[in-house]
């Protein structure tokens, strides 16, 4: 029960969720500006 609350204040204050670009960008580059793989080797 307590996560549950911990969860939702965290929700309530800044948020869980990310943008639908950044889903589509990937949280490697929108969030930290680089790639976590590179996957074109």
């Amino acid at each position: 029960m307590m996560t549950f609350i911990i969860i939702k204040v965290v929700d309530l204050v800044i948020g869980l969720r990310v943008t639908p670009d950044e889903e589509v960008v990937g949280l490697d580059s929108s969030q930290h500006g680089e790639s976590g793989y590179n996957l074109e080797a």
